[in-house]
Order: structure tokens, then C-alpha cells, then sequence
């Protein structure tokens, strides 16, 4: 079952959300319920100075015994932050600038870091640069084959 806590404006789609817990627990084999909190970067930051030690916005905590995740909202409609990462993916930046004016890219940048979330959740870890590149396919990957590509 997944909770989820939007504490911004910002309207998400709760269905696919789901969708998504449900079809990553069926392929990771990664069981359990997952409480999902939609944050604005005030309070991630505030939460990453906190546990981390980091004082400074992130785009996803991930705590594995509380099995909970938080997502930093507003980082998804900041197309430049995540230019490299679509370089990464295998996306073309020119498209993904267009897909931001229709509001696909933000939708699929909250999809991509909630499965980002639940990678940490299933024990990955993106601590060293080849890590992080694993993690990012992965979590493409995984989105492609449930037919959220974006």
C-alpha cells in the first residue's frame, strides 16, 4: 500500500503513483507498505541538514527502515538541473525542453524520482559516480517497461 502526503499545490496523479509502487514491488520483490511525502525545498533542505548533515535542497531522502520517501517537488520543473541526467538517459534535450512546456517532463520527474526512492528503498545505492549511473538506468528502464516513458 503506498501513503501519500502532498504537502505542496502541486496536483499528482495518486493513481499512477500506485501503479508504480505496485509494479516496482512486483519486479524488485521489495514488499511492504511506503509512505511517500511531496515536499517543497524548504523542507527537504531542512530534512537533509537533519539526517545528513547537509544543509542544502536535494530532490529525494530515502529511509529504508520507515520506509519512506520524500520527493522535493519543485525540483521537477527545473529542466536545466536535470539537463545531464537526460543526456544519461539517452534523451534528447530539445525534446525534453518541449515536453516541459506541455507538462510531461515534470510529470515523468516526479515518476523518475519516486522510482529513484524506491531503488534506495530495494538497497541501491548511488554513493559513487558508476553507482549513480546504475541507478538512473535502472529507474528508466523500469519506468520504459511499465509503459511510463516519457
Amino acid at each position: 500500500m503506498l501513503e501519500i502526503n502532498n504537502t505542496t499545490s502541486a496536483k499528482v496523479n495518486k493513481k499512477k503513483l500506485e501503479l508504480i509502487a505496485e509494479k516496482f514491488s512486483q519486479t524488485f520483490k521489495n514488499k511492504g507498505d511506503i509512505s511517500l511525502a511531496i515536499v517543497g525545498p524548504a523542507r527537504i533542505k531542512s530534512l537533509n541538514r537533519d539526517y545528513r548533515g547537509l544543509d542544502k535542497a536535494t530532490d529525494v531522502l530515502s529511509f529504508t527502515e520507515e520506509r519512506e520517501i520524500i520527493i522535493n517537488f519543485s525540483d521537477t520543473q527545473k529542466l536545466k538541473k536535470y539537463q545531464s541526467m537526460f543526456t544519461e538517459l539517452g534523451y534528447d534535450i530539445s525534446s525534453a525542453k518541449s515536453k516541459a512546456r506541455t507538462g510531461k517532463i515534470k510529470e515523468y520527474l516526479l515518476y523518475f524520482l519516486f522510482v529513484h526512492g524506491l531503488l534506495h528503498l530495494a538497497g541501491y545505492d548511488d554513493m559513487s559516480e558508476s553507482e549513480r549511473l546504475i541507478m538512473i538506468r535502472k529507474g528508466r528502464d523500469f519506468l520504459q517497461k511499465i509503459g511510463l516513458d516519457w
